[in-house]
């Protein structure tokens, strides 16, 4: 269908490269004079927005590693950062419950035991410090959604819905792989999450905020002959459209869990230290961004 000046209905209109021009050098003079940096989303870990410059509107990201090595852990320090910074996050959990998600967010900004949380109960010391810390959340512009059989509609009509609010400045999805989704007839599950892939990246221009995604890795990674296990690109589980359609690719590696507690080459050690591999990033740099997390992986900080 067409509309009265004849553009097709729901695409843009082809744009003269004198608009885009305008439009970059004032982009350009937003960096200059700070403004763009008011409006860039940051990680919460140094080495990572130094070397991405952290999240950026439009953009979509990808998070991925395996279910051992913290994604989620990443995820919600980057979200209560984004957060703390006074961004609204709207976070979709298809795994964990709130109550789940919320233990987590309050393990890692308190020292409290995360079994005390999950199992054997609070101390009244441990209860005094969750209610403090209670009270500095109360403020915080991070929503949380859950839903295990969220589908990518839901998630978009509810984003959509924030975002006409003024309340979305940053969506993060956790993860990729349990979205549910209607398979159509003869198409495969690579092709599924391709489509949803870029349904969200379609989410991100939409809104005009960045998305962040969790993913998962394929089980053939672990099988590699290289015994640190160095994730690349093709570790992603069904990687093909993820790779085209992602803006920015990184994953979680912990050295820890390879048996890896030297660095052989710095003799640095590497025993509660978290490595980024930043294997993608369409509009700047990659490498590599160290971070620390703490013996339960509760708690993830600088470096």
């Amino acid at each position: 269908r067409r509309n009265r000046r004849g553009e097709v209905a729901g695409s843009e209109p082809i744009r003269p490269v004198g608009v885009l021009a305008a439009e970059a050098v004032a982009w350009h003079r937003e960096r200059l004079d700070g403004s763009y940096d008011r409006n860039r989303i940051r990680s919460g870990l140094a080495e990572f927005d130094y070397v991405t410059g952290g999240f950026h509107k439009g953009e979509l990201s990808v998070l991925a590693g395996h279910s051992s090595d913290g994604k989620t852990a990443v995820a919600l320090h980057i979200a209560v950062q984004a957060a703390r910074a006074g961004k609204h996050v709207c976070l979709f959990s298809l795994e964990m419950s709130n109550l789940q998600m919320l233990n987590r967010i309050l393990a890692g900004v308190t020292d409290v035991d995360p079994d005390h949380l999950r199992i054997s109960g609070l101390t009244v010391h441990e209860l005094e410090v969750l209610e403090k810390a209670g009270k500095l959340l109360e403020h915080l512009p991070l929503y949380i959604d859950y839903k295990a059989c969220n589908t990518l509609s839901d998630i978009r009509s509810k984003v959509m819905l924030k975002s006409k609010k003024g309340e979305c400045d940053f969506v993060i999805l956790d993860y990729l792989h349990l979205l549910s989704s209607i398979r159509q007839k003869n198409e495969t599950q690579e092709q599924v999450v391709g489509r949803n892939i870029t349904a969200l990246k379609q989410l991100a221009l939409d809104t005009d905020c960045p998305v962040l995604v969790v993913s998962q890795v394929n089980r053939a990674s672990d099988q590699r002959v290289d015994k640190a296990h160095i994730p690349v690109m093709s570790d992603l589980r069904d990687s093909g459209t993820i790779e085209q359609v992602a803006d920015c690719v990184f994953f979680v590696y912990r050295p820890e869990r390879y048996g890896i507690v030297k660095d052989e080459r710095t003799g640095e050690d590497l025993k509660g230290v978290g490595k980024l591999y930043i294997v993608k990033n369409r509009n700047g740099a990659t490498g590599i961004a160290r971070f620390r997390y703490n013996a339960s992986y509760t708690k993830i900080t600088d470096y």
